[in-house]
């Protein structure tokens, strides 16, 4: 019968190592989460506070018309604008309470352009009417706030007033504002000419839903970074000379020029598609952190395992503490980023978050694995790390394929800085391979 000797039923002491590091890396999941659960927290608490400052200055704004309505008799027909254009210039801005701030804008819109009363039909003025017709012009706005001074119609000197009763439609009474005109504002040839002037002011997203059958469209705006919505997208938009944007859509509306006597035509034509366009940050800080943070076990993996081969190849022994100090240093660059994000631009965060990491984690590594150049090594793979984890948050579109393609790279590092490397003696305590160890530890 074999015995077996006492040394072949122990387990090698590396093994206890790579496992204790294990339960450290599972065990800094737990302030990963905190942390991740304090982003979500933040970013509640904030938008209870753009709901706030909404309230007050107004959210996002929904501009429908202009139709012409007469009515005759009781009864109300509508026409709508043969050619119509539209016009506006948006200023830009933030609001803010605290450290919070809301995207608002404010501005003027125009809609100018001509109705053809007389070729919408003769059944828009009876002939044999009992009583006097009566006509307004009418443009929806989705809340009154919207306006910040009088509207006004260059073919009317009475101007515009707000009406909230005067028209309903499915139990719902429709805000608008209109302006009254006599008949004879229609010129010889059966046409209304009109241009109307908006200034208004909202947060976020600015949608248009022209009634015509014919619209062009022309909107400035000072953001950078606009998304244009809705069933029109632009036939042209570019970059103006201050940083902003400007966009023009041109279409056709299915619609004739007049609508059928009753309530539900006015119905379709205001639930006709329009185009609009939203101010948005580029990427919420609160998104990047949070990307960010899915990152994080990685960083405490990759830092680990360079502690763990400069340990078994260096001829080091580190403590499980040491380690866990490492490990609570890289996840604390989390809490400083999005602490710092809050203040200040993104970058400008990550930028102190990061460097401040990388040298704290440097200057512990001089200390613990016993040479400069060990550490510099840790630092700088460190830094690359940040680097180009940076990048991934800001390249939107190709961050799923960089990040993909980095991994691999990490990985064919590994193996070849590893290829000679038995494992199996590194295992029986020796540290024996083919290319000197100091491959690893200048």
């Amino acid at each position: 019968m074999t015995m077996l000797a006492p040394d072949e039923n122990r387990i090698s002491p590396i093994y206890l190592k790579l496992g204790g590091i294990a339960l450290i890396t599972i065990a800094l999941l737990i302030p990963q989460a905190m942390i991740e659960s304090m982003v979500q927290e933040r970013e509640q608490r904030h938008a209870g506070t753009v709901r706030s400052v909404l309230e007050e200055w107004g959210d996002e704004l929904e501009v429908r018309g202009p139709a012409l309505a007469v009515t005759c008799d009781g009864v109300t027909r509508y026409a709508v604008a043969k050619k119509l254009e539209v016009g506006g210039a948006l200023e830009a801005g933030t609001r803010a309470r605290g450290i919070y701030r809301v995207n608002v804008y404010q501005g003027t819109m125009t809609l100018a352009g001509v109705i053809d009363v007389k070729g919408a039909g003769t059944a828009l003025v009876p002939p044999n009417a009992a009583t006097p017709c009566a006509s307004k012009l009418i443009v929806f706005l989705s809340r009154f706030k919207a306006l910040t001074g009088a509207a006004s119609l260059e073919t009317s000197s009475s101007g515009f007033r707000p009406m909230t009763a005067a028209i309903e439609l499915e139990g719902k009474a429709l805000p608008h504002i209109a302006a009254e005109l006599p008949l004879s504002a229609v010129d010889e040839g059966g046409s209304l000419k009109f241009n109307v002037k908006l200034p208004l002011r909202g947060a976020r997203r600015l949608t248009v839903a022209p009634l015509a059958e014919l619209t062009h469209a022309r909107l400035a705006a000072d953001w950078a970074s606009p998304s244009f919505t809705g069933a029109w997208l632009p036939v042209k938009h570019e970059r103006s000379e201050g940083g902003g944007f400007i966009a023009e859509w041109s279409g056709a509306s299915p619609f004739g020029s007049l609508a059928s006597a009753n309530n539900d035509a006015l119905a379709s034509l205001l639930a006709a598609s329009g185009f609009g366009v939203e101010l948005l940050d580029q990427v919420s800080h609160y998104l990047q952190v949070t990307r960010a943070i899915k990152y994080a076990i990685l960083f405490v993996a990759l830092t680990f395992l360079t502690f763990f081969l400069f340990e078994v190849l260096g001829g080091l022994k580190l403590h499980p503490v040491q380690y866990l100090s490492v490990g609570s240093a890289l996840c604390l660059f989390y809490m400083l980023l999005l602490s710092l994000s809050e203040e200040i631009a993104f970058w400008g965060a990550y930028l102190i978050a990061a460097s401040a990491t990388v040298a704290l984690v440097t200057g512990y590594a001089r200390a613990i694995l016993k040479a400069r150049g060990r550490a510099f090594a840790v630092g700088g793979g460190l830094a690359a790390l940040y680097g180009y984890l940076f990048f991934l948050l800001s390249a939107e579109r190709f961050s799923l394929i960089s990040g993909a393609f980095g991994l691999f790279a990490l990985l064919a590092a590994f193996m070849y800085l590893t290829r000679n490397i038995d494992w199996y003696r590194v295992g029986k305590g020796g540290a024996e391979v083919a290319n000197p160890a100091t491959q690893l530890s200048p």
